[in-house]
């Protein structure tokens, strides 16, 4: 469509806030899509049997959260309670009904030796203040159901692995033998009921500091290890008991040589059998449980993702929901030509930085580019805007200067080589007035010898179809990391923040010829956080960011502000982990910010959604 005039624009955007605008304010909280857990390394998985669910706790990125699977899907049921943890390790103990978790990495990769437990009936965590084995990793835990504890081996911390094996009691802990398996991390372990031992296989041990395939056994007195041959030296595997054929199962892990395998064992007590080669291509850093009720064993995570795969004795199955993997530095705009945002690059947690394309619809993802050739150059702190008069997403910024368009065939095509340069972290808003993408700011990095020089930058630039000109080298001071956004109510650019060496909590406005400060007050000082303009509200809404300190610390955001052209109002601080370099974009139909993945405690790859809740 043309340009709209900046009146007729400021009518309806009035109109509509006015209507709607208070009962809007009232209603908004935040709430989480989330129909699977979000991609995560090093979760822990035990079966609950008083009530037949499968319990999965933490992981790398999974924050506090806690799951559920009921055979039909997973379910969101805590995110409060024990972590941020992964390497950690639960048992269920099924004579008093309660979930058993220790140890594992907590906030900043702290090593954590705290006991937590989780009532199968009140579902939820309480931690129990009693003394128990050294804080560490990567150990693990089982349920001996002859002799009503939990049986806990190995493990590492920074100096060193752990050789002990501790017995809890429901009430405290107890370390019942320092011999056996020679000291070891990353190892599998399940209780085989039928024989009524603890089964251990394989880790990386003390034993010349190398990955292991031996298997022991423990009685309740002492460790026997067993003269069995099985799997292949790996760690990173898991092992969950199948009850109704009185075998454990053990899948993939890793070798030597880094390579993630993807062969099924089964172990009858006495001897390993392998089963399949055929399943998961590759199984690390995953959790594992025997689902009874459907007479399955289920595993979720690592290098898995986010499909969930079950083993019924004789093949896997998978049940495969599609969602980005955890990332950080993406960019998010909304298509109201295609009614869906897009979520392009980033820095993937694991992966690495990306250039694929994925698409919410206000339900679900999907993948949409996986970023082959045709595609963007892989890149992370770019900018997303999209365009109303041409019906497009454009992508500017990160390591490259070209520019590209995300068009009606949902397909990206280059639409300019040149412009206002190779910039990190530069701000972008389609200004509907005129047209025209507006960019300010951002920063290019040279390396000046064995150093990196990093400029900032304070000049406006405008995108006319394909054509960059650069319009205005006054105004903000130069800055990398704020945030703008189009305010429909009133024809202007909104910009917020950022960092020059300090933090700005400065706020102005852009009118398509010149830039005013218009607010020194409001949000605290920030970097990394976004904006969005709410067509329902009639505001521009700021979510999260990061606040840095003289002394090297930092503060993680979660607050939510709202500007209405003079003065910024708080509208809550709660309800989302803190976190920066997230996505976030508006969605017009169901009157929701839509927020993906950043960096808090931990790396994130939750989508939360703020605002009323719509069907």
């Amino acid at each position: 469509m043309p340009p709209l005039s900046r009146q007729v624009l400021c009518l309806a955007a009035i109109i509509s806030s006015l209507l709607l605008s208070t009962s809007q304010t009232a209603s908004a909280q935040w709430h989480q899509k989330a129909p699977v857990p979000s991609s995560r390394n090093n979760p822990a998985m035990a079966y609950d049997s008083e009530r037949g669910v499968v319990v999965l706790s933490g992981g790398d990125t999974g924050g506090h959260e806690t799951w559920e699977w009921n055979g039909s899907g997973w379910t969101l049921v805590g995110t409060t309670g024990p972590g941020p943890l992964f390497g950690h390790a639960i048992a269920y103990d099924s004579k008093r009904g309660r979930m058993v978790l220790f140890g594992g990495h907590g906030p900043s990769a702290d090593l954590m030796s705290e006991t937590w437990i989780r009532s199968s009936r009140k579902g939820r965590w309480r931690r129990v203040d009693v003394q128990g084995p050294f804080a560490r990793s990567d150990h693990k835990m089982v349920f001996d159901s002859k002799r009503s504890v939990v049986v806990l081996f190995g493990g590492k911390d920074r100096a060193g692995y752990f050789g002990d094996t501790w017995e809890w009691d429901g009430a405290s802990w107890t370390k019942v033998s320092e011999t056996g398996p020679t000291p070891r991390y990353r190892h599998a372990m399940a209780y085989h009921a039928a024989t009524g031992k603890t089964v251990l296989f394989g880790g990386y041990s003390t034993a010349g500091y190398s990955l292991t395939a031996d298997t022991w056994v423990w009685n309740g007195k002492k460790w026997r290890q067993l003269p069995a041959t099985g799997p292949s030296p790996r760690m990173g595997a898991a092992m969950a008991y199948d009850d109704a054929r009185e075998v454990t199962v053990l899948l993939g892990g890793m070798d030597a040589s880094r390579k993630e395998l993807g062969d099924t064992w089964e172990f009858n007590g006495h001897k390993w059998r392998k089963v399949s080669d055929a399943g998961p291509k590759a199984a690390c850093s995953y959790g594992m449980a025997y689902d009874a009720p459907r007479g399955k064993v289920i595993a979720y995570g690592g290098s898995m993702g986010t499909t969930t795969w079950f083993w019924n004795g004789v093949r896997w199955s998978r049940d495969t929901y599609p969602w980005p993997p955890a990332v950080n530095n993406a960019a998010m705009v909304w298509d109201e030509n295609h009614e869906e945002a897009v979520l392009f690059g980033g820095q993937f947690t694991y992966q690495g930085p990306t250039n694929q394309t994925w698409l919410w619809d206000g339900d679900a993802w999907s993948l949409s580019d996986r970023g082959g050739k045709g595609s963007p150059e892989i890149r992370l702190e770019h900018a997303l805007v999209y365009e109303s008069t041409h019906k497009r997403v454009v992508l500017y910024g990160g390591a490259y200067e070209s520019t590209w368009a995300w068009g009606q065939d949902r397909k990206w095509i280059k639409i300019a080589t040149s412009g206002p340069g190779k910039r990190y972290d530069p701000a972008m808003a389609f200004d509907a007035v005129q047209g025209v993408t507006v960019l300010f700011g951002g920063s290019t990095v040279d390396l000046i010898g064995p150093f990196y020089r990093i400029t900032r930058h304070g000049d406006t630039w405008m995108l006319d179809g394909s054509t960059w000109t650069m319009v205005s080298e006054s105004g903000p001071d130069p800055r990398e990391g704020h945030a703008m956004a189009f305010d429909e109510s009133r024809g202007v650019v909104v910009l917020f923040g950022g960092f020059d060496g300090e933090q700005f909590g400065d706020t102005w406005e852009w009118d398509g010829s010149q830039w005013s400060l218009v607010s020194s007050t409001g949000p605290a000082a920030r970097v990394c956080h976004q904006m969005v303009y709410n067509r329902d509200r009639g505001r521009v809404v700021l979510f999260g960011g990061v606040q840095y300190f003289e002394d090297i610390t930092q503060k993680y955001l979660s607050d939510v502000w709202e500007w209405d052209g003079s003065s910024w109002k708080l509208l809550g601080k709660r309800g989302i982990p803190a976190r920066y370099n997230h996505a976030m974009a508006y969605d017009p139909i169901k009157c929701q910010e839509v927020v993906f993945g950043g960096i808090g405690e931990t790396y994130y790859g939750d989508t939360w959604l703020y605002g009323p809740r719509r069907p």
